[in-house]
């Protein structure tokens, strides 16, 4: 199983207009429509959601898997009253994906990976975590659901085709596929549980 180290990112603060984060267009109008709408309270709990949601990716980015599960898990709590977070949301709800999958939670990477995909879907700013969130969904079913792993990963192929830095997470879909056609042969000799190659959500593939 291969991890790719993401690139790190910086959210925190609104007004950064050099955050290393893909989605830092739809975060700045967030806090554009907290700001119009006049809503303090939710501006501060988007700080402290984002704050959380960047320490748990370095967490992530040492290997602290159940660490980061349980500061990306705050963040979703934080952000939960927080309607103009949407967005937000969904990001690090993609990002849970392979994270839960690393804690040992397959089942709950899965789900929450199922649960977000239509949201990212929605904004054509989110093309890449969304092709990315496909991609760790079909590599948490390569070995327990093949027949399901390659239909997620055949869309994440066509996803990750379109998106301009979408050539590591390619070669990765690709790799997957091949190990998902491979066990869909033998799924009834070799019955496992176990997540394929993951892909990095964030930076440039």
């Amino acid at each position: 199983m291969i991890i790719r180290k993401a690139q790190r990112s910086s959210v925190i603060k609104k007004g950064d207009n050099n955050m290393a984060f893909p989605e830092q267009a739809m975060i700045q109008e967030t806090f554009r429509r907290l700001d119009a709408a006049g809503k303090k309270d939710h501006v501060l709990r988007t700080l402290t959601g984002l704050k959380n949601f960047d320490d748990g990716y370095n967490e992530g980015a040492r290997n602290n898997f159940d660490k980061a599960v349980e500061l990306h898990e705050q963040a979703l709590e934080q952000l939960k009253p927080v309607d103009e977070a949407s967005g937000i949301r969904a990001v690090i709800k993609a990002q849970l994906v392979p994270e839960y999958g690393q804690a040992g939670r397959i089942a709950d990477g899965v789900a929450i990976g199922k649960e977000v995909i239509e949201e990212l879907q929605k904004d054509p700013r989110l093309e890449h975590t969304y092709a990315h969130c496909l991609l760790n969904i079909g590599a948490l079913l390569v070995y327990s659901d093949p027949r399901e792993s390659i239909s997620y990963l055949e869309r994440a192929k066509l996803a990750l085709e379109m998106c301009a830095d979408g050539r590591a997470g390619l070669a990765d879909c690709l790799e997957n596929l091949k190990i998902a056609e491979a066990n869909l042969k033998e799924v009834s000799k070799r019955p496992q549980s176990k997540p394929g190659l993951w892909s990095r959500i964030f930076g440039k593939g």
